[in-house]
């Protein structure tokens, strides 16, 4: 378990002759406040009322010795007050100014007690009557008048001034600061002149106070370069440790200086030839403290005008640059009102006064830096009286903290209330420097408890074992010593303990939270609330007790301010969460971690179906299983699109449910071939997962194992017509489609036509038309190639093993109306076959001798394509059944007269190229001559030669 203490104690040096003498301040309308118990208590009775400058002083134990300022806002003079706010014998008139910024400030006599130098500045910037400009200084000695004190008279003039001016009182500045000095038992007092150097710069006045008195013929001059002012209001002060100086001078700017507690030498902050201004906006500074730590600076801004807009800044001088220094400027509060003082006080809080209010403001812990400085505006009260522009000003060093330390982790922790937890131990001790060189130092720790204070201890450490709560209270530690200087000192200062419950560690780390991003900015789409993870870090625990803060630093400096709308910057934040005791949230606590991711939500790229064809890798190349083929990872690819294959997984499910799950359930392995188990379309579902982030992922999308029938090419058929004309148009489809496929379904798979084999193996020189081919010349012989497809995959699945199917078209001249009806043949019976009256002759005809006769016409192409046949019937013709030898001779068969019916086929297209005809075979009877009548004809030979022509006829008329 880690506490941070934050907590500053902070001890101021104690002298015999100056201790708690900043405790009592007047200032103001008769306001007054008292810090003698640690806090400020508003005081009544106060005579002072002025509009700026002021003074007052008290003794070694806190006793109010004088206070020092104007009795009406519009005095040109200053009155010294006793302790009972009456005016001191000769304390009236005093050289000074109500209107100016530090009209007075208190030194303590070094080696003369009871005895205080007081130092005032006046002014001509009065806007009023005139007023007395110049630096002056008065001896106030506590041991007159009763000891009431009252001025001495018997140095400077005759109300007992002694002029510092150097002649050059109407350049005066309204500015006067002090600071214990390097040497023992000597201090600077401060102020600074308008252009009064010979170059026409500023210079500031270094008198040095020690045992002598004021050394008024020795002031140290220092002239700083380019820093030239005419605005001769606003604060000078110095810082606690003699190191650091800032002038305020309302519009002519506020400027920071190097100051040199040794010599008394004021030089520019950087550039010895120009001074380092800070930067306030534009604004007018008045204002200006350091911190106890002397390393961090304030400065107010305003006007002396009702209604101006007052600024606090705040400044970290631990930068070594002017330049850093401005830009650590953070504005502490903004309010409306005119112009303020700022002082610190004795108890290390810096004040902050606000005209004509009756509450004025506090800065808590001024030395932190920015919003942890606790800042708290007008909260703390006057008691009715009424505040005015100024704060009376101290001698910084009175403030010059002492720190007592945690020695275990070196951290200041005085003067506030430290948190612990129970079962803390402390050890806790004052800074070692504080006694050094000194002697005699005793050491006297002391707890009050609320009822009883007890002394703890006498060391020099206070260690305090296994804290209780009996062990809260309050603090305090006395130191007695005899400084180096010879001086006696007490250094004294309290805190208070707060002790409370811390948390138990967590039995388990919260959980990181990943995020999808949707518009690829990496951003979470919708802020995410923070608190949502407070149960899982309380656990157990008592939400009334503890809470849980987020930090975006693992430091936990920097707090998520809107825990419930915490949008990321970047793609992977760590949140360092801290589980802490409600009232002692920087004390008691632990803390733990957790990570925000924001990864790309994936927008993968659908992916096209799977196609496999058919095989009989497992069962039949048509049953729609394959196991040879779907290696999903090949898919990964296309599914990551734009992806990257580092950033992104693709993984298979075989339910969608599965990819919604998880990148393992379900989950099908991607990198070996899968036996899809739906035949023919399965659904695999896809997940896309982001490396970083499982929750990141999309299940969107879905693909299809398609397995493909194998598709198969058929032997087809020669497609045979017989044609008047020599060109045919055909129907591929319709006439050869059921063929190839041969039962398989026509709405999945599609043949495909080629003129040539080549074209068929490569998928080439498709027939365009094939429903409306036209073969390629005149009765032409066309070899067509054709493959079967499958119709929605044609390139996955197709007829490799049967490219080559092919088929002819054969177009064929119809010899029908051609060919020629040949003559009978007749001739005499004969008794070749032994009987001349039988009607029958041996060896009638050699049919083949007609075939010329019957296919003579020039209109055929080629009567070799050709082929005639006999029969004795027209119904063997048609049917090409029993033709007749027709190469040998023929007798013929019926007696008398015989019909030969011929058939005249195409021999390429012998069924549907045919043309019929048919001629006889006579077998004329032989005539008979009977004897009884002979008959004789007779005729007149006219030319003598012997011969004449007869009419044989006339024989049957005979």
């Amino acid at each position: 378990m880690k506490k941070i203490l934050l907590l500053t104690l902070l001890f101021f040096s104690v002298y015999t002759y100056a201790q708690k003498e900043a405790n009592f301040w007047y200032f103001g309308q008769n306001a007054a406040l008292d810090f003698n118990t640690g806090v400020p208590v508003p005081v009544g009775g106060s005579a002072l009322s002025t509009t700026e400058g002021c003074s007052s002083f008290s003794d070694v134990n806190g006793n109010l010795l004088f206070y020092v300022g104007a009795p009406d806002p519009n005095a040109r003079n200053l009155t010294i007050w006793n302790r009972n706010d009456q005016p001191m014998p000769n304390g009236t008139g005093l050289q000074g100014d109500s209107s100016s910024s530090q009209s007075a400030l208190t030194i303590p006599a070094p080696g003369r007690p009871n005895v205080y130098y007081l130092f005032t500045v006046g002014t001509a910037a009065t806007g009023g009557s005139a007023g007395v400009p110049g630096f002056f200084y008065y001896e106030v000695n506590m041991n007159l008048d009763g000891g009431l004190g009252d001025i001495n008279t018997a140095i400077g003039d005759a109300t007992g001034a002694v002029n510092l001016s150097d002649g050059k009182d109407s350049n005066w500045t309204e500015k006067v600061t002090a600071v214990r000095a390097k040497d023992c038992n000597e201090f600077w007092a401060i102020s600074l002149t308008g252009r009064t150097s010979i170059n026409g710069n500023n210079e500031f006045y270094a008198y040095k106070v020690n045992n002598g008195g004021v050394d008024t013929a020795n002031p140290v001059i220092s002239e700083v370069r380019g820093f030239r002012t005419t605005d001769v209001r606003g604060y000078l002060k110095v810082s606690p440790d003699g190191k650091t100086l800032v002038a305020a001078n309302m519009p002519n700017g506020t400027f920071i200086f190097n100051f040199d507690d040794e010599t008394g030498i004021v030089t520019n902050y950087e550039d010895p030839n120009n001074p380092s201004q800070l930067n306030l906006l534009g604004q007018n500074g008045y204002g200006v403290e350091f911190s106890p730590s002397s390393q961090v600076l304030y400065v107010s801004t305003g006007n002396f005008t009702a209604g101006s807009t007052e600024i606090l800044h705040q400044f970290d001088l631990t930068q070594t640059m002017a330049t850093d220094i401005n830009n650590s400027r953070f504005e502490v509060h903004r309010y409306s009102n005119s112009r303020a003082a700022l002082q610190l006080g004795p108890d290390n809080k810096i004040y902050w006064t606000s005209h004509n209010q009756s509450n004025i403001s506090v800065i808590n812990d001024p030395n932190e830096l920015g919003a942890a400085c606790n800042y708290s505006h007008q909260t703390v009260s006057l008691g009715g009286a009424t505040a005015s522009q100024g704060l009376p000003p101290f001698l910084s060093s009175l403030l010059l903290p002492v720190n007592i330390t945690d020695t275990a982790t070196g951290e200041v922790i005085n003067n506030q209330t430290l948190e612990y937890c129970i079962g803390d131990s402390k050890t806790l001790e004052p800074d070692p420097t504080v006694i050094a060189g000194s002697t005699g130092a005793t050491y006297e720790w002391t707890f009050d408890d609320g009822s009883t204070r007890t002394v703890i201890a006498t060391t020099l450490n206070l260690t305090l074992n296994n804290i209780t709560t009996a062990d809260a209270g309050e603090y305090v530690l006395v130191i007695k010593l005899t400084d180096a200087c010879g001086n006696l000192t007490e250094l004294t200062g309290n805190f208070d303990i707060g002790v409370f419950e811390p948390p138990v560690a967590l039995t388990t780390p919260p959980t990181d939270e990943d995020f999808c991003d949707l518009d690829g900015d990496l951003v979470i789409n919708t802020p995410f609330d923070l608190t949502t993870k407070d149960p899982e870090i309380i656990e157990t625990q008592d939400p009334a007790t503890f809470e849980v803060a987020y930090f975006s630093d693992a430091a936990r400096t920097t707090l998520i301010p809107n825990p419930t709308t915490y949008t990321n910057v970047n793609s992977t934040e760590t949140i360092y969460a801290r589980l802490r005791n409600r009232l002692a949230p920087d004390a008691c606590y632990v803390d733990t971690q957790f990570e925000i991711r924001v990864t790309g939500q994936p927008i993968p790229t659908a992916p096209a179906d799977y196609i496999a064809c058919d095989n009989t890798s497992v069962g039949t190349d048509i049953d729609g299983f394959t196991n040879d083929t779907f290696t999903l990872n090949t898919k990964d690819t296309e599914i990551l699109g734009g992806l990257s294959a580092a950033n992104y997984t693709v993984t298979y499910h075989t339910t969608l449910l599965g990819a919604q799950t998880s990148s393992t359930t379900d989950v099908i392995d991607k990198t070996i071939n899968y036996q899809n188990t739906t035949a023919f379309t399965q659904t695999v579902y896809i997940r896309v997962e982001n490396n970083a982030n499982a929750g990141c992922n999309d299940s969107s999308l879905t693909m299809d194992l398609v397995v493909v029938p194998q598709p198969k090419s058929n032997a087809i058929t020669n497609i045979l017509s017989c044609s008047t004309t020599g060109t045919e148009v055909f129907d591929l489809h319709a006439l050869k489609d059921a063929e190839m496929l041969a039962g398989q379904d026509p709405t999945i798979f599609n043949v495909v036509y080629y003129p040539t084999q080549n074209d068929a193996l490569n998928d080439t020189s498709r027939l365009p038309t094939p429903n409306a081919y036209s073969n390629l010349s005149a009765y032409s012989t066309d070899t067509i190639w054709a493959r079967t497809f499958h119709t929605t995959h044609p390139t996955t699945c197709s007829d490799a093993n049967l490219a080559t199917t092919s088929f002819q078209i054969f177009v064929t001249q119809d010899p029908d109306g051609l060919i020629q009806t040949p003559v009978d043949v007749s001739d005499c019976d004969d008794a070749a076959d032994g009987d001349d009256t039988n009607g029958l002759i041996n060896n009638f005809i050699t049919l083949s001798s007609k075939d010329t006769e019957i296919l003579n016409n020039v209109a055929f192409a080629n009567t070799a394509l050709y082929t005639v046949s006999y029969h004795r019937s027209a119904a063997e013709a048609t049917n090409d059944a029993n033709p007749i030898d027709k190469v040998n001779p023929y007798t013929n068969e019926t007696a008398g007269t015989q019909t030969i019916y011929v058939r005249v086929e195409h021999n390429d297209n012998a069924v549907n190229c045919v043309a019929f005809t048919n001629f006889n075979l006579i077998v004329h009877p032989l005539p008979v001559y009977a004897t009884t009548d002979t008959v004789d004809l007779k005729q007149c030979d006219d030319d003598t030669d012997g011969f004449s022509d007869f009419n044989l006829t006339e024989a049957n008329i005979l």
